[in-house]
């Protein structure tokens, strides 16, 4: 993600990865794209200032509830002042395609 051109709108990091960790990773993609709106999900709760001082805009520890999952995807949509939004979700190099409509 840091190689692409691309730029997210939405982006979930861990913050236990290969290589940077989500933390490092966060700091790098701001810097590529201010406006992009960081999830962090994670097991350890003990990054989570450390997390909110790199530009998180949601820290979730796992698991996830879906009404929480659905409540902060459709305020991260309204932060980015959209009301239909097409998102592509990358899950291990699979895409999934989706329309949400707040």
């Amino acid at each position: 993600m840091l190689r692409s051109s691309k730029i997210y709108n939405i982006i979930f990091l861990d913050v236990e990865m290969d290589g940077l960790n989500g933390i490092e990773t966060a700091e790098a993609l701001h810097k590529k794209s201010p406006s992009s709106l960081i999830f962090f999900v994670t097991h350890h709760e003990d990054y989570m200032d450390e997390a909110l001082d790199n530009h998180a805009f949601r820290f979730w520890t796992k698991p996830i509830s879906e009404t929480r999952l659905v409540y902060s995807i459709q305020s991260a949509i309204k932060k980015l002042n959209t009301y239909r939004r097409n998102i592509s979700v990358i899950v291990k190099k699979k895409t999934v395609k989706m329309t949400i409509t707040i």
